[in-house]
């Protein structure tokens, strides 16, 4: 069995084509298959709950591929919310599969990559560079059947990267479903949201 962690970033639904398929109902699927559940406020900190799971695949539902490939020297590229991807453990054995929602938007202007651009993309061959078995990139949003199985979920809410609508919707969806935040980055949530409400 091909065991997934599923990553969500709520950024997928920014670009001006995808914004009216945003729908809380989504949530209230994912909701549904009673898997772990964590909720984040930016990317990087979903990186200790990912660490929490034994998985063969990842699979980022995101605006952003958020993986890069490695610096000059082979140093590994500083961690950030656009790096995260770089620092999964073991990843010598996994795929990480980003879903964009877009092709024009994300690949072929390039809004979408976060590796730079005096660096190679990860995702043309190059996985020796970002340290995964293999790298794919797919414009969709939902696991496919033949990916294997979702054995937990994160959530990204990334205020300062998607509509603030978005945000404030999806905020309430977790206060009507009783879903809560990781706490260490509750409150740098919080003041993100007053910044938002103070324009």
């Amino acid at each position: 069995m091909n065991k997934i962690y599923w990553s969500i970033d709520l950024d997928f639904w920014k670009n001006t084509q995808e914004r009216s398929s945003f729908s809380l109902s989504f949530f209230d699927d994912i909701l549904r298959m009673n898997v772990p559940l964590c909720v984040v406020g930016t990317h990087h900190n979903m990186l200790r709950d990912i660490k929490r799971f034994d998985f063969d695949t990842i699979i980022n539902t995101d605006f952003h591929s958020d993986l890069a490939t490695y610096e000059y020297n082979h140093c590994m590229p500083p961690f950030n919310e656009g790096t995260w991807g770089n620092y999964i453990a073991h990843k010598r054995d996994k795929t990480f599969i980003w879903h964009y929602p877009n092709y024009l938007a994300c690949c072929k202007q390039g809004m979408g990559y976060c590796q730079g651009t005096d660096f190679p993309n990860p995702f043309n061959g190059n996985t020796k560079l970002c340290g995964y078995k293999r790298v794919i990139k797919r414009e969709q949003c939902k696991p496919l059947n033949k990916d294997g199985t979702i054995i937990a979920i994160g959530i990204c809410i990334s205020p300062n990267w998607s509509q603030t609508n978005h945000v404030i919707r999806f905020e309430q969806w977790m206060k009507d479903n009783h879903v809560r935040m990781v706490p260490d980055v509750q409150k740098a949530f919080d003041y993100t949201r007053k910044i938002f409400a103070s324009h």
